[in-house]
């Protein structure tokens, strides 16, 4: 391989035999994308800010060249003289002083960074962008730069002030400015910022006077970026409870994801790719700082356990430095489903089985009012009735308790009971654990009767409270299974009866006495 090209050749051969491959050679082969020079070259121009119109009479400027490699330190490997005539003002390297190619990788595989440095030239403010270098000379310069990077900084609008009157105005670029405008010796003199670049807070002024010998001076003023933090809350949509174990990724407005360091909950975003997933603590909450000025958009990856994943961007940004955004994502919580099979002793299924199915929770509001009377009791969900396959199946069961209880057998079979007559009920949980997946109850068994009933004889159904609201009693351990006590005989219920009862006639009374006082004081 030629070490200055950026060429590969590679010759696959078999392992065993030797053989060069072809393409027609049914072998599997390597594929190599994205190949890097062994050496690079450094070079830039030089630039120059002045009233010179004789470039003979510019200084030579010399040029020098730094590697920093893993364990090394900055070192200087060559140097380069920009004469004063050259008429392109730039210069390149490719090798050191001992005329060595310059190395893209060290010895251990890491990129080698190089840096440029010109030597000081009297009576010029020196700056430097990349590789490329800007020399200014004047009486008063003036540069804009970033704080961090002290790189030169554009688009900042600037002014000098004569005490409260205003001598010169101008945006700032690549390079410092020279003022037009003449001033005093021995006169003090204000800069001030107009407006800074976007995504940057305004400097402080500055003060400056101008010297009584009539030397030059330069003054720098520099800026900060905008660096604020988001807070994200993780929420029941429902009940608003804190959510933890949520994950988001984190983007800005153009699509560039953002990487931050930390644990769960606590993270400050940085320029490495090591981690861009961000996980809601036991408070759900997670908390990103260093954001810099700019929009956002926050993405959800993961769900809380028995939770549906949000397809929703919720998108804020960051306008001031220090300044806390708060975002709240909210969640439903994942809905589940359960199945039953209606089957014989024999195994074959049963069409036209009747099942109610109660839930812990009231879902309508006469259902509600119940629950203020009858404690420890479920509320009807619905009523459904076996196929031809002699199966049930409820989709979009939210989170709760529930039972089935058969209230009609098919034509010729008997409901299931326990030892004491008492109906039996198939209780399931849909939780977080059980969301997203369909229940399987399995197969419920009908026997025909020991003595068939007369044609027009009905079987008691037993466990009900409330008929008409759809409330029966809480299921209790049986000999067979989960049950549910009949009305007949239970005292309990007789006593909450009454209680509804009395509760119905003190409404009504009440609203009459309530109307006779309007009529008095009319």
């Amino acid at each position: 391989m030629n070490p200055n090209s950026d060429k590969l050749t590679v010759v696959k051969t078999d392992h065993d035999t030797g053989k060069v491959l072809t393409d027609s050679d049914e072998y599997k082969y390597i594929a190599f994308t994205n190949i890097e020079k062994l050496f690079t070259e450094i070079s830039g121009t030089k630039t120059w800010i002045d009233k010179e119109t004789d470039k003979t009479k510019r200084p030579d400027v010399k040029i020098y060249l730094y590697s920093s490699a893993v364990g090394n330190g900055t070192v200087d490997i060559n140097d380069y003289t920009i004469k004063a005539t050259d008429p392109s003002y730039s210069y390149t390297f490719t090798e050191d002083r001992e005329h060595n190619p310059l190395p893209t990788y060290d010895s251990k595989g890491k990129k080698i960074t190089y840096d440029v440095k010109e030597a000081d030239i009297a009576g010029y403010f020196s700056e430097k962008n990349g590789f490329n270098f800007f020399n200014t000379s004047g009486d008063v310069i003036i540069s804009k730069v970033d704080a961090d990077t002290r790189a030169p900084l554009a688009g900042a609008t600037l002014a000098v002030f004569d005490g409260t009157t205003e001598i010169e105005r101008w945006v700032s670029g690549a390079s410092a400015h020279v003022l037009d405008t003449a001033v005093k010796y021995g006169k003090t003199y204000t800069l001030r910022e107009i407006s800074a670049p976007e995504g940057y807070e305004l400097a402080p002024d500055q003060t400056f006077s101008i010297p009584a010998d009539g030397s030059s001076i330069t003054r720098t003023m520099s800026d900060k970026k905008i660096i604020g933090s988001v807070e994200l809350t993780k929420a029941d949509s429902a009940t608003r409870e804190k959510l933890a174990g949520a994950e988001f990724e984190l983007y800005r407005e153009g699509g560039a994801q953002i990487f931050a360091t930390g644990t769960t909950g606590s993270y400050r975003a940085t320029s490495t790719t090591s981690n861009g997933r961000f996980v809601t603590d036991a408070s759900g909450s997670l908390v990103i700082t260093d954001l810099p000025y700019g929009t956002y958009y926050f993405v959800e990856t993961k769900a809380p356990e028995g939770y549906e994943l949000s397809s929703e961007r919720l998108g804020f940004t960051i306008l001031r430095s220090g300044e806390l955004v708060r975002v709240t994502y909210l969640d439903p919580k994942a809905v589940g489903s359960v199945r039953l099979r209606k089957v014989d002793s024999s195994g074959m299924s049963l069409a036209g089985a009747v099942f109610e199915l109660y839930a812990k929770t009231p879902r309508t509001a006469g259902q509600a009012a119940s629950s203020t009377i009858f404690s420890d009791s479920y509320y009807r969900y619905g009523t459904y009735r076996s196929n031809a396959a002699g199966e049930i199946t409820v989709d979009n069961l939210p989170w709760d308790d529930y039972y089935f209880i058969e209230v009609d057998a098919p034509t010729g079979y008997e409901t299931k009971k326990d030892v004491n007559g008492d109906d039996l009920v198939y209780t399931f949980t849909i939780g977080a654990a059980t969301t997203r997946t369909t229940i399987d109850l399995g197969g419920i068994v009908n026997t025909p009767p020991d003595f068939p009933p007369p044609p027009t004889e009905r079987f008691e159904r037993g466990g009900v409270v409330n008929g008409v609201l759809g409330v029966r009693a809480k299921p209790s351990s049986g000999v067979l299974g989960e049950r549910v006590g009949p009305v007949t005989g239970d005292t309990s219920n007789i006593v909450l009866w009454l209680l509804l009862l009395t509760a119905c006639v003190a409404t009504i009374v009440a609203t009459i006495v309530t109307g006779k006082k309007k009529k008095t004081v009319k």
